[in-house]
């Protein structure tokens, strides 16, 4: 289930998929456009809860009640998820890979609403997974969580490795941010590797602020 606010839309729109073995309900809702900030933000915050629920009642009246809730990330769903917690008692874990929380970052330490919300979320959690060792220390030393086990987001070469074909393809699905995910040093590294192996290519997918 994802539930997301769409600037483009004046009502609500709801995608609901179901091929047997995955199902996947997608929820558009109107964007907030109020231009006060605090009555902006509180609206935000209501509508992001109102739809979250009106999705779990979408899944419930078609047979299905979670037994545990995954969270892609801690902010913003592990609300949803904390409230859930208290609400229907259904537990949850939370996969995390967001850089903001390493000290050669520093947004969550700059961000005083997060350093408020997030231990309480990441607290109540069953479990949580970084996504690398660094990560975890950097949640252990900002309190953010009491059990871990790590789930790297990388691949396996023992287990995946490029197939003896005439072309191989790198594909890279990320945020387009240099500053996170080092863009610039992937393309500059491929155009090195490509110099000796011709057969190769690259695909970038993803969206953000260096797009382009």
């Amino acid at each position: 289930m994802h539930i997301e606010s769409d600037d483009s839309i004046d009502k609500p729109k709801i995608f609901f998929s179901d091929n047997n073995s995955f199902t996947e309900l997608l929820i558009k809702y109107p964007k907030i456009k109020n231009k006060l900030p605090i009555i902006s933000k509180i609206l935000k915050i209501k509508r992001y809860k109102y739809y979250y629920n009106h999705g779990l009642n979408l899944l419930k009246s078609k047979g299905f009640t979670p037994d545990i809730v995954h969270c892609n990330v801690m902010n913003p769903v592990g609300f949803i998820a904390k409230y859930w917690k208290q609400k229907i008692k259904t537990p949850y874990i939370i996969t995390e890979h967001w850089t903001g929380f390493l000290s050669s970052d520093g947004r969550y330490a700059k961000n005083s609403t997060l350093k408020f919300s997030l231990p309480k979320i990441a607290n109540a959690a069953e479990k949580i997974l970084p996504v690398s060792l660094d990560l975890k220390e950097a949640l252990m030393q900002n309190n953010l969580g009491k059990n871990f086990q790590i789930v790297h987001n990388v691949v396996n070469t023992e287990k995946f490795y490029p197939q003896n074909k005439t072309k191989n393809k790198f594909l890279v699905v990320a945020d387009l941010e240099n500053t996170q995910k080092n863009i610039l040093g992937i393309i500059s590294a491929f155009k090195v590797f490509s110099g000796t192996n011709t057969e190769i290519t690259l695909n970038l997918v993803g969206g953000g602020n260096d797009e382009g």
